[in-house]
């Protein structure tokens, strides 16, 4: 699947027209401002996926925090398990971690 990219002008001016092709086509859309990428229009089954993913990435951290549990587990020592299998940071660091 191709991903276009607009800006964000481009975007508000053509919006109907793609909406109509993020629905009938499932075509995805990168909108820029200033030429840094600030969002995306994807379809509602891309929605799903995605949020799919994440739920299902969170369970496996919670899984891991688990597995490593004794009592209290620095955040970092989930992330770098968590990156260890997966091959991809957590996107974690250590102002993440919760003051008990």
């Amino acid at each position: 699947m191709t991903l276009e990219t607009l800006t964000a002008l481009d975007a508000r001016v053509h919006f109907g027209e793609l909406l109509d092709r993020v629905r009938y086509t499932a075509q995805r859309f990168m909108i820029e401002r200033k030429g840094t990428p600030v969002a995306a229009i994807v379809s509602i089954a891309d929605l799903k996926r995605l949020e799919t993913f994440e739920d299902e990435r969170d369970a496996e951290i919670l899984r891991l925090a688990r597995e490593t549990s004794r009592g209290v587990v620095p955040l970092a020592a989930v992330a770098e398990r968590f990156e260890a299998a997966y091959g991809e940071p957590l996107g974690v660091d250590e102002r993440d971690e919760l003051q008990a």
